[in-house]
């Protein structure tokens, strides 16, 4: 089903592989600050849709160098009229073994929300990742690949108009 206010916390969990990261890193697309994305099967219980937006070699040429993570609502353009969902979210790099207390992460929590300004539809790091530091870690596989998992657990939502931004939006 579609999305619906909630009460009760989801989580979900999103895994992907980004199978040949040095070579990935290096092209056209990486060494133009274009983000690439992943969504498949990102949604939890509640019908709340995510997208994850990650640049392999920065967000701009002041990031470069360093993996960019950001954490998006999928369907904003959808949703109903003031809606808002606080999260708290973690965003990881994976050691190839799994063993949890080799990988890299970061977390934060965040009220996604509606328009109009100062509203926030996505929100993550720049910087989450020097690229020298990944290899240092040894989170880059041996068979090339960059392991990166995200878990992101909304506690409420609702689509409730805060008094401050009344004014704003009629």
């Amino acid at each position: 089903g579609g999305w619906a206010p909630q009460a009760r916390p989801t989580t979900v969990v999103c895994r992907w592989v980004v199978p040949d990261f040095e070579t990935a890193r290096r092209s056209d697309a990486a060494r133009a600050h274009k983000g690439m994305y992943h969504d498949a099967g990102f949604v939890d219980a509640a019908g709340n849709r995510w997208l994850l937006y990650y640049f392999l070699d920065g967000d701009g040429a002041d990031n470069a160098g360093h993996v960019s993570l950001y954490l998006s609502v999928r369907d904003a353009a959808t949703l109903p009229f003031g809606w808002q969902k606080h999260a708290t979210f973690t965003m990881s790099v994976d050691h190839a073994s799994g063993d949890a207390s080799y990988g890299y992460a970061k977390w934060a929590t965040q009220v996604f929300r509606a328009a109009p300004p100062p509203a926030v539809q996505d929100w993550g790091w720049p910087k989450f990742a020097a690229h020298a530091e990944l290899r240092a870690r040894d989170l880059i596989g041996t068979d090339g690949a960059l392991r990166v998992r995200a878990t992101v657990t909304v506690s409420v939502s609702s689509t409730d108009i805060a008094r401050s931004d009344a004014d704003a939006c009629l």
